[in-house]
């Protein structure tokens, strides 16, 4: 069968008719109970997406809107390492990720390319 766009949009056109006509109550719980969960949702913030002027600041705004993690920069993170370290100290915040910051690119054809990439990556974490 080929697919040109009027037949790709008859068939979605279609399909989505189909589901809204079911109803598709796959999506709403009808028996009104909550269900009880063990899992938590952990909240992250990448350096540069909360407000303050310094570490300390920044970090105080995360823990008073309950985020627990802290993706810095990658690249500018070795030489602020020990500051971060100090910011941390006593906090409910760790390091969840690092932002990119290595150099070289893992799937290069080119092997000196990819070690770089290691290198880097590994000097990062």
């Amino acid at each position: 069968m080929t697919l040109d766009r009027r037949s790709f949009l008859r068939t979605t056109l279609a399909g989505s008719a189909a589901v809204a006509i079911s109803g598709c109550s796959s999506f709403v719980s009808t028996d009104g109970k909550e269900k009880d969960s063990k899992a938590k949702l952990n909240i992250s913030f990448q350096e540069g997406t909360d407000p303050g002027a310094n570490l300390n600041e920044k970090f105080d705004f995360m823990e008073e809107h309950g985020v627990v993690g802290f993706e810095p920069h990658g690249k500018p993170m070795l030489a602020r390492l020990e500051e971060m370290k100090d910011a941390l100290k006593g906090r409910n915040i760790k390091v969840s990720a690092i932002c990119a910051g290595f150099d070289g690119f893992i799937l290069s054809a080119d092997p000196e390319i990819r070690k770089k990439c290691r290198d880097t990556m590994e000097a990062l974490i």
